[in-house]
């Protein structure tokens, strides 16, 4: 009986194969695709300008997004394509107040232009002022992708005091304190009529009663109106925890 042995294998053929191997590896990797579209998008107007906001795409297609682009839709004009770099909210001005704008977004890596989200229709609008002397402020702005109009409305109540206290607490306190510089004059002029009539009494009993009671009444309203400043903090402390 013959028997018949394998040939043994050439370790350089084996090398050389193992080697290429590892050379034509990469071949077997997934090609790296444009990215898919940005998310989230949205579009604000303004006074001749419009703000794009938006959120990175789900998948960079393999490759870093190295910008994005915004294409400026409106009707009866050219679209217009702008490039920006990879910060995800972005300013155009420039645009027509009165007219309507959609605008279309991209994200772009080193393969190419992914696909475009569009934004809702929006139309920039001049911000309007209008005020009055102790009346109402009103802002009236763009609005926000086809939405109803943005609009703010303050009131404000002029200060008959003509001081700077917005809170009615401190309102409060002003309006005592302006009470007492009033009445300190009128208590001064007050101690000086009762001594006028302690003087002109003479020792007259009716007329020295008079100056008494007028005297009298006299420190009591200074005592009030030296009392007020004290006062008037605490109607404000307590109005204010009332306030909360």
């Amino acid at each position: 009986m013959t028997f018949f042995s394998l040939p043994k294998p050439n370790n350089r053929l084996a090398g050389f194969l193992l080697g290429l191997g590892l050379l034509t590896g990469p071949v077997f990797a997934f090609a790296a695709t444009a990215p898919s579209a940005p998310q989230n998008v949205s579009a604000a107007a303004g006074d001749g300008l419009a703000t794009i906001t938006y959120s990175a795409p789900s998948s960079d297609g393999g490759s870093p997004i190295v910008a994005y682009n915004i294409v400026i839709v409106s009707p009866g004009l050219q679209d217009q394509a702008m490039s920006f770099n990879t910060s995800t909210s972005h300013t155009i001005n420039g645009l027509k107040n009165g007219s309507t704008y959609s605008f279309k977004v991209a994200a772009v890596n080193n393969v190419g232009t992914g696909a475009y989200a569009i934004t809702g229709t929006i139309t920039p609008k001049p911000v309007v002022t209008t005020s009055g002397d102790g009346g109402a402020t009103k802002t009236t702005s763009g609005d926000v992708n086809g939405g109803a109009q943005d609009i703010s409305i303050q009131f404000a109540v002029k200060n008959p005091l003509g001081t700077s206290s917005t809170d009615l607490p401190g309102f409060v306190a002003n309006v005592l304190n302006a009470i007492v510089d009033l009445l300190f004059p009128v208590v001064v002029i007050m101690l000086l009529y009762s001594g006028f009539l302690f003087v002109i009494s003479r020792g007259n009993i009716e007329k020295l009663g008079d100056a008494k009671k007028a005297l009298m009444y006299t420190l009591i309203g200074a005592a009030i109106v030296l009392g007020a400043s004290g006062l008037a903090h605490v109607i404000q402390n307590t109005i204010s925890a009332i306030a909360g």
